[in-house]
């Protein structure tokens, strides 16, 4: 995990996601959070790492210039507050929207600067085809951290300020349920370390872990707007590039890609979706709870395919992870949208690949440049079905510092797998 100076994240997502989550049944009640967990909680499975070496052995030559053809894009602007009480633009990243049973969108963000705040998330309402946000703020101005800290998290890290060091509950994916009554929302937990050149770490507290937080829109005219911390342990480990609601409305999926190429699937009914011993992982005919007996999916390196980069027997070049991006359903198009960047993630372009399944197959990749960005300088590509205009578009969104950006992309051209 990257972290950037001015307390922003890069989602890079390395090492191997190792499942685990609390043991019990459906009717089990679910883990209390009034302490920070520091051990595994009863009947967590730990397994070995997963982490793969190059699948062929070696890897082939550094990655030329990119030369896909990108398509068309166009600039819709930043976010911006809507919300007058707030007193300005919040700088964040991420940004996750999932459709309300109300009509709205909520958007769920990652670290957050607001005058002299520093939030590891937050979250606001949208509406279709608009670039506004309406943050709650108290009568200071003041905005609410959307998964919350535990009073331990806090203490930690108010007594770390000085030192850069701190809690963080990155949220990676959000999923509406129940026809958006109710949000789902999992996030990595770990510390962090801002120090120059310091990285992350997560100290003695082991390794990160993948949590899963729940908000209700009955909540949502009750003050802030903040989830309740169902477990804090879904999934022990930091790989889960994204996670989503498939077109059935009752089965969650996510994906998980390892350092070397690994990209894997699981899938686990919505009331079950906080215990990470329930997901059953895509086995090439079948599906089990072991994380180890999932197989690899068929991902190969975006750049890699146009070239003709392959391995010394021929067989094409495998160069995920992906790095942040989500995946959405767009209902009208019948498509599963994959949004991502691709390594080291900080990038002046995106890709969006499409399937008919939720677990594929994924198509060819789509390159598109992203509008304002004239480095490599931007990150967090996420697709927005609500900001497109006709079928031949989509709506995306991404960072580029201070603030999100977002931009409708060409899509008439895109193949399913």
């Amino acid at each position: 995990m990257v972290c950037l100076a001015v307390g922003f994240r890069l989602v890079s997502i390395v090492g191997a996601m190792l499942v685990g989550g609390c043991a019990g049944t459906e009717a089990a009640p679910r883990p209390s959070i009034a302490a920070p967990a520091t051990t595994a909680a009863p009947g967590m499975t730990a397994l070995a790492s997963t982490e793969q070496t190059s699948p062929r052995g070696t890897d082939p030559p550094t990655t030329p210039t990119p030369r896909l053809p990108s398509v068309s894009v166009e600039h819709l602007g930043e976010l911006t507050e809507a919300n007058p009480a707030v007193g300005g633009n919040p700088g964040r990243d991420i940004g996750i929207s999932v459709a309300l049973a109300d009509g709205r969108y909520l958007w769920v963000f990652g670290d957050t600067i607001h005058d002299d705040q520093t939030l590891s998330n937050s979250a606001g309402f949208g509406s279709a085809g608009s670039n506004e946000i309406h943050d709650w703020a108290d009568g200071n101005g003041q905005l609410a951290q959307f998964i919350p800290y535990t009073p331990e998290e806090e203490a930690f890290n108010r007594a770390h300020k000085s030192d850069g060091s701190r809690w963080v509950l990155w949220p990676d994916a959000v999923a509406a349920v129940d026809g958006g009554k109710r949000v789902l929302i999992f996030f990595e937990r770990s510390i962090t370390n801002l120090q120059p050149g310091a990285g992350s770490t997560t100290g003695a507290t082991g390794k990160p872990t993948i949590g899963m937080a729940e908000w209700s829109l009955a909540a949502a005219s009750k003050g802030a707007i903040q989830a309740r911390r169902v477990n804090d342990e879904t999934f022990k480990g930091a790989n889960l590039n994204a996670a989503y609601l498939d077109s059935s409305g009752s089965t969650l999926w996510l994906l998980s890609c390892s350092q070397k190429g690994r990209c894997q699937t699981a899938k686990v009914g919505v009331d079950d979706a906080w215990d990470g011993t329930k997901w059953t992982w895509w086995t090439g005919r079948g599906y089990s709870t072991d994380v180890r007996a999932g197989t690899p999916l068929a991902f190969p390196d975006p750049e890699s395919t146009f070239l003709g980069r392959t391995y010394a027997d021929g067989s094409p070049y495998v160069a995920a992870p992906f790095v942040g991006g989500n995946i959405a359903y767009y209902a009208s198009k019948g498509l599963y949208l994959l949004a991502f960047t691709a390594l080291p993630g900080y990038a002046d372009y995106g890709y969006l690949r499409a399937s008919h399944s939720p677990i594929g197959p994924w198509g060819p990749p789509l390159r598109f440049d992203l509008p304002a960005c004239d480095e490599p300088n931007c990150y967090a590509v996420t697709v927005h079905p609500e900001l497109s205009r006709g079928a031949g578009t989509v709506g995306i969104s991404y960072h580029r510092d201070p603030v999100n950006h977002t931009a409708l992309v060409d899509i008439s051209t895109i193949q399913a797998g």
